[in-house]
């Protein structure tokens, strides 16, 4: 039974490390991007923008 537990607390670690890690990297990609949230649309991610043409339009008219 304490090998179980041992186990359980060990899976809990690696969970909370690795939701962690999840938000350092949502963080570092918001601050990578110079879009604001209030630049996209509603129900639009992120990621369903990028490489996108009218993206790289603006990018060239900046």
């Amino acid at each position: 039974m304490f090998e179980f537990q041992m186990i359980q607390a060990r899976q809990d670690e690696l969970i909370a490390a690795a939701d962690q890690h999840r938000l350092a990297r949502e963080a570092m990609r918001a601050n990578r991007s110079n879009r604001s949230t209030k630049d996209r649309g509603a129900g639009e991610s992120r990621r369903s923008r990028r490489g996108s043409v009218r993206d790289v339009l603006h990018s060239v008219a900046r």
